[in-house]
C-alpha cells in the first residue's frame, strides 16, 4: 500500500508503483514513472521524462529530471534512469539528456551524498559512490566501482574507469585510468585503488598483474599505445587487463599518469 502525503502534487500522466513513500511538499511530474518500493521524502521535485526504478531512496531537496543546463538548447530533450536500490541525498540535482534519443543514467546500487551535481547524458554505472558536493560536467562517463571524494569536478566528457578512487578537491580534466588513485595538486595518479580491488574480490595475483601493466604503460619510454601492444604480447590478458588496454586506446581526452 502507497503513502503518499496529502500535499504531493502528482501529474496526470505519472506512472507510481506499490510500496512507495512520498513526503510532504513533493511534486512528481509529466511522464515520472516511480517503480515498486521507492522512498522519497520531503519537498523533493522530479521531472519527467524520468524514471526511478525499485526501491531507491531519494530524500528531502533532490531536484531530478530538470531540464539541461544548456544555454542554446532549442530541441526536445531526452530522459533520466535511476537504477535499482540506488541512494540520492540531501539537495542532489541530476538532469535529463540534452538529445530526445539518448538518456542521463545513474546504474543501480550507487549512493550521491548531499549537493551532488549529476549533468545531462552522464552516464554513471553501478554500485558508484559520490562523496558530498561532486560535480560532473555533462556526458561524464563513470564506469563501475568508483569511489569520488568529496568537492571533486569533473570537466565534461571525462571518462574515469572502473574501480578508481579519485581524492577530495580534484579537479579533474583528463581520464582516470581503471583501478588507481588519484589526488589532486596537481592531479595524478598515486598508486592502485588496493582497497577498492580487494572489496571487489581480485585476488593478489591479479592485483600484482595490474601493477605490472601500469610499471611498463607509465615508465616506459614508448607511446601508449605500443606500450599496449607490448602488454598484449607480454601479458595474458584475463578480463582486468584488457579493460585497462581498451581504456587506454580509446581515451580521447589522454589520460592522468603518475606512480605505481
Amino acid at each position: 500500500m502507497n503513502e503518499i502525503h496529502k500535499t504531493v502534487e502528482i501529474h496526470k500522466s505519472a506512472l507510481i508503483g506499490d510500496n512507495v513513500q512520498i513526503g510532504s511538499g513533493s511534486v512528481i511530474g509529466k511522464d515520472v514513472v516511480i517503480k515498486d518500493g521507492v522512498s522519497i521524502g520531503c519537498n523533493v521535485v522530479i521531472e519527467g521524462p524520468t524514471v526511478v526504478k525499485e526501491e531507491c531512496r531519494i530524500f528531502s531537496g533532490a531536484v531530478l529530471g530538470c531540464e539541461p543546463q544548456v544555454l542554446s538548447l532549442d530541441k526536445e530533450t531526452g530522459d533520466l534512469v535511476i537504477g535499482k536500490r540506488t541512494v540520492i541525498r540531501e539537495f542532489v540535482t541530476v538532469h535529463r539528456s540534452m538529445d530526445n534519443q539518448n538518456s542521463t543514467i545513474i546504474g543501480e546500487d550507487c549512493y550521491l551524498m548531499n549537493g551532488v551535481h549529476v549533468g545531462h547524458d552522464c552516464k554513471v554505472s553501478n554500485r558508484v559512490i559520490f562523496a558530498s558536493f561532486c560535480a560532473c560536467g555533462g556526458h561524464t562517463f563513470i564506469q563501475d566501482d568508483v569511489f569520488v571524494s568529496a568537492y571533486v569536478g569533473f570537466h565534461q566528457f571525462t571518462r574515469i574507469g572502473e574501480g578508481s578512487f579519485i581524492g577530495a578537491h580534484s579537479a579533474v580534466k583528463k581520464d582516470i585510468p581503471p583501478f588507481t588513485m588519484i589526488d589532486s595538486n596537481p592531479v595524478r595518479v598515486r598508486g592502485l585503488n588496493i582497497i577498492g580491488m580487494k572489496r571487489k574480490g581480485l585476488s593478489s595475483k591479479v592485483r600484482n598483474n595490474i601493477k605490472s601493466v601500469y610499471k611498463v604503460l607509465f615508465d616506459s619510454k614508448e607511446t601508449l599505445i605500443d606500450s599496449c601492444k607490448k602488454i598484449e604480447n607480454d601479458f595474458v590478458l584475463d578480463r582486468e587487463i584488457k579493460i585497462v588496454i581498451d581504456f587506454v586506446r580509446s581515451s580521447e581526452r589522454g589520460i592522468y599518469q603518475g606512480t605505481i
